[in-house]
């Protein structure tokens, strides 16, 4: 086939396949998008791979955050009859569209010779696989990689007033004079910025790994402690099998959307694996883990603190040190505020790999460079720290992130990168049908999930202001 090309052109473009667009202008700017795209996969795949072990690690600590400890507070939404139901069903499709990313990722890497793509790089390979439009390409693009901002920065920002907000606990509990929350927010600041300055997934390994074993340790504690709540109260003040306020359901899905925070690290993660072929099965090893202790954890902190639950459940920790057994809630505490610093380094990582590239790739100088990075970690740490001051409430913060841009990412793009990408592929067979039917009931619940969830956050942020 003659494309208008030399042979010593097709020869440096390993990556065209030509059969698969017929006009030439097509593929001449499918030969540029895809050449421009294998540039940058360069730096994907790191240098220094993690094995299945950190892997691991690193999905559970990317999807058990704050977003678990604001379970209670779905299912108070839903009803502890219900909510279980929807929480499970929507883990399910949470972690099948996670599937999904990676799927289509191996797909579009192995018919294009590829070797890594990132969520961007995706969205746009699969809208100008199909309907060969540049613009369309370009703008799927530009959409992911802004919804995956908004995401991650807003965990980031959940994680600092979380963190902040621990640390005024902690403070209170030692009888000290209390610190405002702003103040907090400054103080603790730096140390934010020294931990987002490591630049490789390997070496927050380290920090992942005992993140997750702190998180456990205060799991276990913050669950014992609401078992005996139960054990010796009852169940709390209007715990309800169902919600009959029609309004907390919108509130339940941007919530638990939010928990399932981790579809942003994933292809990252899967990036820099040593072998990503064990990918998926560690992927469904972990979101089943995660998905089970979010379950335990929201009906239980529900049964013991019914409408008196606060803002995410450790806050409902006691709040003085008056025995021996309160200091294992202090530790608990400091343990669990640990364990969110070390997911806002993973959650921060995503952010980082978006942004870094344009303003670096064309720096020559190995040390401007490095000088480049950390400006620009420090402008988003300073950022992620400025709007917990602004908003204070971190319940507010997850139903909005959740019903905005989690739902974006985590649920619509996914489906629709999917039907894109297969389309050529699945089209002639069997059940394409129930493959689209599948697809469409996904995009339809982000939809609907999505504006509503979004609606109502947005009105309760203006009534607590």
């Amino acid at each position: 086939m003659n494309d208008g090309t030399s042979n010593s052109d097709s020869e440096s473009s390993p990556i065209v396949r030509k059969k698969v667009f017929g006009p030439a202008k097509d593929m001449e700017y499918l030969r540029t998008t895809y050449n421009s795209i294998l540039k940058n996969t360069a730096s994907v795949r790191d240098i220094n791979p993690t094995g299945p072990g950190a892997t691991l690690m690193h999905i559970l600590k990317a999807n058990i955050g704050i977003g678990m400890l604001s379970m209670p507070n779905a299912i108070q939404n839903a009803g502890y009859v219900l909510g279980p139901i929807l929480l499970i069903l929507m883990g399910i499709i949470a972690t099948h569209c996670m599937t999904l990313i990676v799927t289509a990722s191996h797909h579009l890497c192995a018919l294009f010779e590829l070797p890594a793509l990132s969520y961007a790089d995706v969205a746009q390979l699969s809208i100008a696989y199909k309907s060969k439009r540049p613009w369309l390409g370009q703008m799927a693009r530009i959409l992911v990689n802004l919804m995956l901002l908004l995401t991650q920065l807003g965990f980031c920002c959940t994680y600092i007033a979380f963190v902040a907000k621990n640390v005024i606990l902690l403070i209170e509990n030692s009888g000290s004079i209390p610190f405002q929350y702003r103040l907090i927010i400054v103080m603790i600041l730096p140390i934010f910025l020294l931990g987002s300055y490591i630049r490789s997934l390997k070496y927050l390994a380290p920090f992942s790994t005992a993140g997750n074993f702190c998180y456990l340790y205060s799991i276990i504690v913050i669950l014992a402690y609401c078992l005996t709540i139960v054990l010796k109260n009852g169940l709390g003040p209007g715990v309800q099998a169902f919600s009959t306020t029609p309004l907390t359901y919108p509130l339940f899905f941007g919530n638990v959307i939010f928990a399932f925070e981790g579809i942003g690290c994933i292809l990252p993660q899967e990036n820099k694996m040593s072998n990503p072929n064990l990918f998926v099965p560690i992927l469904w090893i972990g979101m089943v883990l995660v998905i089970t202790s979010f379950v335990i954890l929201g009906v239980f902190g529900y049964f013991a603190f019914g409408s008196n639950l606060a803002e995410v459940i450790s806050l409902n920790l006691p709040e003085r040190v008056m025995s021996p057994i309160d200091l294992v809630y202090t530790v608990a505490i400091v343990y669990l505020t640990f364990g969110i610093f070390s997911s806002y380094l993973v959650q921060f990582y995503v952010p980082i790999e978006i942004i870094e590239p344009i303003f670096i790739r064309r720096i020559q100088s190995p040390k401007l460079k490095i000088l480049v990075q950390y400006i620009i970690r420090t402008i988003l740490v300073t950022f992620t720290a400025l709007i917990p001051i602004v908003i204070g409430q971190i319940d507010l913060l997850i139903d909005l992130i959740g019903a905005c841009s989690s739902t974006c990412i985590a649920l619509i793009f996914p489906a629709v990168i999917e039907i894109v990408s297969f389309w050529r592929v699945r089209r002639y067979c069997l059940p394409f049908y129930l493959w689209v039917i599948k697809d469409i009931i996904i995009l339809s619940i982000g939809l609907i999930g999505g504006v509503l969830g979004t609606g109502v956050a947005m009105y309760n942020i203006v009534l607590k202001f």
